[in-house]
């Protein structure tokens, strides 16, 4: 709750309730220990407009001066514990490998391409197959993922 109080003693927290600021506190938490879970999953669970809850998030993470990055392996990870097979997550951390390195997921959304990047080694010939099941775990839509997808497809000359 360290976050949490130093907000409070930081900044006047104005109309904002203190179940949220905890909520909000909690969340950043959980993603600066590298657990895969986006916020609109996290608002599901406590009941919160994710809109507001990532405004929250993002205030205190200003004022506190705190980043926080998304660690894509367990993202792979936690998306190939529902849909693949040991061999799927090898194939995917190595096509993500590959993908950092020529810096191919500037401006874009990491989880969505991480969707994608599994979908493709997933079923090759038709990774609309599993676009609905990984998009409901990553929190992206189906459109797109079937852009990122394509990109890839593109990208990498498949």
């Amino acid at each position: 709750m360290h976050i949490y109080s130093s907000y409070i003693t930081s900044k006047n927290v104005g109309r904002r309730s203190r179940k949220l600021l905890a909520y909000a506190s909690l969340y950043i938490l959980i993603r600066l220990r590298h657990i895969p879970l986006t916020l609109t999953k996290f608002s599901e669970i406590v009941g919160v407009n994710a809109r507001i809850l990532g405004a929250c998030c993002k205030d205190i993470l200003e004022v506190l001066g705190l980043r926080y990055s998304i660690d894509l392996e367990r993202y792979v990870d936690y998306i190939v514990e529902y849909i693949g097979t040991e061999y799927a997550r090898q194939k995917a951390l190595g096509m993500l490998e590959y993908i950092k390195r020529i810096d191919a997921i500037g401006g874009k959304n990491p989880i969505g391409v991480v969707g994608a990047i599994v979908c493709i080694v997933c079923d090759r010939d038709d990774p609309s197959k599993y676009m609905k099941d990984i998009s409901r775990l990553t929190g992206i839509s189906t459109v797109t993922l079937k852009k990122r997808v394509k990109e890839l497809y593109e990208l990498l000359f498949i």
